[in-house]
């Protein structure tokens, strides 16, 4: 495991010692990635195309709105868990970032 996915691992696993922090954890990339298929064409390189078609289907969507309802439900406290949206998307824009 590469040092970005070690801190990303620890970090979910932190976050998620509490139900509602830890759904804000896991919706931020489940939002991230759902948008971003949505709005992203299919590459032409079939490794690619398979791995953006799985945001693009109509599944993916539909997980990060039903986890969205989950962190509702779960009602967690604002500021925390806009904090852990955003580290969590921090986290992920940091597996893109070329050391």
């Amino acid at each position: 495991m590469g040092p970005v996915t070690g801190s990303y691992t620890c970090w979910l696993t932190e976050a998620a010692a509490d139900y509602g922090n830890g759904l804000t954890a896991l919706l931020s990339g489940l939002w991230g990635y759902s948008t971003l298929g949505q709005r992203m064409a299919l590459p032409s390189e079939p490794r690619f195309n398979r791995w953006i078609g799985t945001y693009q289907e109509p599944g993916f969507p539909a997980l990060a709105q039903r986890f969205t309802q989950m962190v509702e439900e779960a009602n967690p406290e604002p500021h925390r868990a806009l904090c852990t949206f955003l580290t969590g998307m921090a986290h992920e824009i940091a597996f893109w970032t070329v050391p």
